[in-house]
């Protein structure tokens, strides 16, 4: 539950520092586990694990925003599917990032994916191709191995966010759980022939409740905002509430009009930004990109969120970043209020809200 925050007063330390040099009450601490495949096999760790703290302004009464970070004990023989397949005994909510857009939310007895790539489709439907989607990471277990799914979210129809050879076995395997897709995405799965009982369609502005889960949908802008013949949306972002943490995953965006003010509307805790840009060559071969680094930072400052979870790289050769220009530029970025988790496959973070402020008064950057 969302508490109020006391009076905590600057520590002044600069920007930067690690979260280990800041006073016990007045810091993150992160903890990034290893993880194993489903089969029990160690999953190389392609990209190392960034954490930085940066120092969240003021509001006029000396309000600051506090999450604990900790790690969780885990076995060498522990794997990702037992990982997730066992309900948290604590109020803590475990993010595992599974790969691009994809993403593992725990919080107790709930679990929630949202846009998954579990598999290889897309380097069979563009083998031969100049983008032949070749993964340069592994899936972190099977399309089947996450059990107890309660709900199984894509943001768009794009294969890599709505994929066939994720979504269906997933579903097939999780009798209870329900699957969110936008209205516009109707016809594929339709196509892939999901169960209808178990399958919500939604559009921008919709919201709902599923047991202690709240979700709202938002528009996204893939380059633009598009919506298709019925007035729908292509592209959604999902606002999560579960676990006393509200997080913002935007699928494939990029920043648009008035984005940040609606963020802030919404108080968010944490938010889930692709970062691997875009320019003119892959958008005339029809690769549509997404925020880059300093965009994602922006858009957290403004919209008074203070921890980014960058992702969308390292899965395809043409459409990523570099995990240290990535580390480079939130380093060096102007945004002094925003601490930041660089993922990489093969790792998660468990956090719980400790103490939130009701109001946020941060300076726009331009």
């Amino acid at each position: 539950m969302r508490k109020r925050v006391g009076e905590l007063p600057g520590t002044g330390m600069p920007p930067g520092r690690p979260a280990a040099s800041q006073p016990a009450r007045n810091r993150f601490a992160f903890g990034v586990l290893p993880i194993f495949s489903a089969i029990g096999i160690p999953l190389v760790s392609l990209y190392p694990v960034a954490s930085v703290y940066r120092t969240l302004p003021l509001t006029a009464n000396g309000m600051r925003p506090m999450f604990a970070f900790e790690p969780k004990p885990l076995d060498k023989k522990t794997n990702l599917q037992t990982l997730l397949t066992q309900p948290a005994d604590d109020d803590k909510v475990t993010v595992f990032w599974l790969g691009q857009a994809g993403f593992a939310l725990r919080a107790r007895d709930l679990l929630v994916l949202v846009d998954p790539y579990l598999s290889d489709s897309l380097a069979v439907k563009y083998r031969g191709k100049l983008f032949t989607h070749q993964r340069m990471m592994p899936p972190p277990l099977a399309p089947d191995a996450a059990v107890g799914l309660n709900l199984l979210l894509s943001t768009h129809a794009h294969s890599d966010h709505f994929d066939s050879g994720t979504v269906p076995p997933l579903m097939a395997a999780n009798p209870g759980c329900v699957f969110v897709c936008p209205k516009s995405a109707e016809e594929k799965a339709t196509e892939l022939r999901l169960p209808a009982d178990r399958t919500l369609f939604v559009d921008a502005g919709e919201k709902h409740h599923f047991d202690a889960i709240a979700i709202e949908a938002i528009p996204s802008a893939h380059e633009t905002q598009e919506r298709n013949d019925r007035g729908e949306h292509r592209h959604l972002g999902y606002i999560l509430e579960l676990g006393g943490l509200r997080l913002y995953h935007s699928g494939d965006c990029v920043p648009y009009a008035g984005l940040d003010v609606a963020l802030a509307k919404r108080r968010i805790d944490i938010a889930l930004l692709p970062v691997n840009g875009r320019d003119d060559f892959r958008r005339s071969h029809g690769v549509p990109g997404n925020f880059t680094v300093d965009e994602a930072a922006k858009l957290c400052l403004n919209a008074g969120i203070g921890f980014l979870i960058p992702h969308h790289f390292g899965m395809f050769d043409f459409n990523t970043v570099s995990v240290d220009a990535i580390s480079r530029r939130l380093n060096g970025c102007s945004v002094s209020g925003l601490s930041y988790w660089l993922p990489s496959t093969g790792a998660c973070l468990s956090l719980e809200s400790i103490e939130r402020y009701d109001s946020r008064r941060f300076s726009r950057v331009k």
